[in-house]
């Protein structure tokens, strides 16, 4: 097992409080039941609480990428976190290659959100919105990933929301979606 590192465990805790601000004293050691948390294979942390959520890559001088839904008509809240992370193919051209093209992959990261509202986004590592979408108007339960990373999409989203409602974003589609911000 991969334990945490001190400096690691600062970051988490500089993430937990951005989103709990001045509330955490008041919390102590239940902040943990109080937020929602993902980390990523490639050594991303996100942490959320109701409409505002954080995250950073351990290991890195990359300042801590914060969004919040704040100031809409209704209080939407976070109710599911997952970070994905896919290969995706480029093309490269070879200036000094007489046969033109060679193949590479890429590791596209990206954290998709569920709410209350039941809609579904999907940010880039930098904090930009790739999708907003709803799947279905109930609160998303629970965010999982089925299959396995790669260039061929073999990697699906299962979005699952009250009454039994599943939805299934194919991993092609996820891939599509990152592969324009390259």
């Amino acid at each position: 097992m991969n334990l945490l590192r001190r400096k690691e465990l600062g970051s988490i805790q500089t993430l937990v409080e951005t989103v709990f601000g001045d509330e955490l004293q008041q919390l102590g050691g239940d902040w943990l039941n109080k937020c929602y948390l993902s980390f990523s294979p490639s050594g991303y942390a996100a942490v959320a609480r109701d409409a505002t959520i954080a995250w950073k890559k351990f290991g890195s001088d990359q300042k801590d990428v914060v969004v919040s839904s704040g100031g809409q008509a209704f209080e939407e809240k976070v109710t599911a976190l997952q970070w994905i992370e896919v290969e995706s193919a480029a093309a490269e051209r070879s200036d000094s290659a007489a046969s033109g093209e060679s193949s590479s992959t890429t590791l596209q990261v990206a954290l998709v959100v569920g709410w209350s509202s039941g809609q579904v986004k999907l940010f880039d590592v930098q904090g930009r919105l790739l999708l907003s979408q709803f799947f279905d108007l109930s609160e998303v339960k629970r965010l999982k990933l089925r299959g396995y990373g790669g260039t061929d999409g073999s990697q699906d989203l299962l979005v699952m929301y009250e009454e039994s409602v599943v939805v299934r974003v194919e991993g092609t589609a996820i891939i599509r979606f990152l592969a324009k911000e390259e």
